[in-house]
């Protein structure tokens, strides 16, 4: 049984939006429709959970998954920080193996393909952990009270993506071994961090451009372009 986390969280501030960002539409629909198909539709995913953001209605996801007809996504209620919102998710699974796949994956990147969620299927079935990432293309600056201090050598710096994929016995040992009190705030920036702390090695799969984290509102622009290239 493999699953997916869909981690809903990030309020649309720089969106004048007092929902979260993953509600905001791209070409008449809401951004997370286009997040949760390729999960939908991979049928190596047995179950999707959607863990909602804390404090925010649930009917509005229940009317996004009926209106989708989104029969594997199921509902969680999230947390106040990253940690506790898919440590909800990930403790509602039920019966599963230890070499299960766990995927997670951010609400606000709509444009993943199901070439890159297969890849990354694959790879975390094998290695146990495995994570996205991009090269740096552009000069890395260490900077402190407004002055650079060092550039930093880049050929070993990548930046993740999602959805990074785990076993279920080494996101569950993560969760035991790296206590919570770890972490303030919004510190815990993906699972593989907390993976990477539990000693576990995390292999890497090449991601993609186009499977950018809507952040700011002109990465919608940049979406919808994304979207009209590939038809949908």
């Amino acid at each position: 049984m493999n699953v997916a986390i869909i981690a809903a969280g990030g309020k649309g501030e720089r969106f004048r939006n007092s929902l979260s960002k993953q509600l905001f539409p791209l070409k008449g629909k809401p951004m997370l429709s286009y997040t949760l198909l390729p999960f939908h539709l991979e049928q190596k995913i047995d179950e999707v959970i959607l863990v909602c953001p804390f404090g925010e209605p649930e009917e509005i996801y229940r009317r996004i998954l009926e209106q989708g007809k989104f029969q594997k996504v199921r509902l969680v209620s999230g947390g106040e920080s990253r940690y506790t919102s898919v440590r909800n998710g990930f403790e509602s699974i039920r019966n599963a193996q230890p070499r299960d796949v766990v995927l997670i994956h951010d609400a606000a990147r709509p444009l993943l393909s199901s070439l890159l969620l297969t890849r990354l299927l694959e790879v975390a079935a094998v290695k146990g952990a495995a994570v996205p990432v991009m090269t740096v293309g552009e000069t890395v600056k260490k900077v402190e009270n407004q002055s650079v201090t060092e550039t930093v050598p880049r050929e070993h710096l990548f930046l993740a993506q999602t959805p990074q994929g785990f076993w279920y016995e080494v996101l569950k040992r993560a969760y035991d071994l790296v206590p919570s009190h770890s972490f303030t705030g919004d510190s815990l920036t993906d699972e593989a961090m907390l993976v990477e702390q539990s000693g576990f090695p995390v292999a890497v799969v090449p991601g993609e451009k186009q499977n950018i984290k809507i952040t700011e509102p002109e990465d919608v622009s940049i979406a919808e372009c994304y979207l009209q290239k590939g038809g949908l």
